[in-house]
């Protein structure tokens, strides 16, 4: 059976962050010595970096689902 609503599915399509956490799970080291700073973080590997975009990403779908039932809510 499939979750959620038909517009909350097609919100996982625009941003899947759990596949990109899946694909990177368990992985581990650089590729490269590069670091790039981040202003609260400091310097951050590539590791580090995708890492983070995953956790924004979904802090931020997040948001907008609750900001959508509320929506959808006074609509009732």
């Amino acid at each position: 059976m499939r979750r959620g609503s038909p517009f909350q599915r097609r919100l996982g399509a625009l941003f899947p962050v759990e596949a990109v956490l899946a694909v990177t799970k368990g992985q581990t080291g650089s590729r490269t010595d590069a670091r790039y700073a981040h202003p609260w973080f400091g310097p951050l590997d590539e590791t580090a970096w995708h890492a983070l975009a995953a956790f924004h990403l979904r802090l931020h779908r997040r948001q907008i689902e609750r900001i959508l039932e509320g929506l959808l809510a006074g609509r009732s």
